[in-house]
């Protein structure tokens, strides 16, 4: 990484750790600061035919929950680098089991919707 990655890297891994330690205000700054980034790697991973079904914000808060509420008790990479690849492949699979939910598996696949127009009507079915 270069220098001003690394820089960031560093506050990123320093406001994440204070927000796991519970610093209310470390919160507010980590998702004002980190939010945009988060949200691009969300949007970039969300298939195009997802994008109306779901919202870049709801996965962004699944993730925010999943990194900062749910593994409270989890050990997190020391190194500010790794901390940063982790938060980043961890928000791209979120995305990606939301992918495979939608486009894979039978119950939910949109592979199956077909758009109103393509079926009869009363008088072609007479």
């Amino acid at each position: 990484m270069s220098e001003p990655q690394t820089e960031i890297a560093v506050e990123l891994a320093r406001l994440f750790h204070l927000v796991r330690a519970g610093a209310e205000n470390a919160a507010v700054l980590f998702l004002e600061n980190y939010e945009k980034l988060f949200r691009q790697i969300i949007r970039v991973h969300l298939h195009r035919r997802l994008r109306s079904i779901e919202d870049s914000s709801d996965l962004l808060q699944d993730f925010w929950e999943s990194v900062l509420v749910a593994k409270k008790h989890q050990d997190f990479p020391s190194s500010p680098v790794a901390l940063v690849a982790y938060l980043t492949t961890t928000a791209a699979n979120l995305v990606r089991m939301e992918n495979r939910k939608y486009l894979k598996y039978e119950k939910r696949n949109l592979h199956k919707e077909a758009h109103f127009a393509v079926f009869p009507t009363e008088a072609d079915l007479t």
